[in-house]
């Protein structure tokens, strides 16, 4: 395996570029998904592996 990088290309730009504005379209997220979302993330080991 390489561990070198590729120099990124204009199709890895326009498709962060995507990415952002799709980002700051969104609506901020609720208090119950922040709440979920950390949720899912403190659980854990075995039990993330088990979902």
């Amino acid at each position: 395996m390489n561990d070198e990088r590729e120099e990124p290309d204009d199709r890895d730009a326009a498709y962060w570029a995507r990415i952002r504005r799709i980002v700051d379209a969104a609506p901020p997220l609720t208090e119950e998904q922040r709440l979920i979302i950390r949720a899912a993330f403190a659980q854990p080991t075995e039990k993330r592996e088990a979902a």
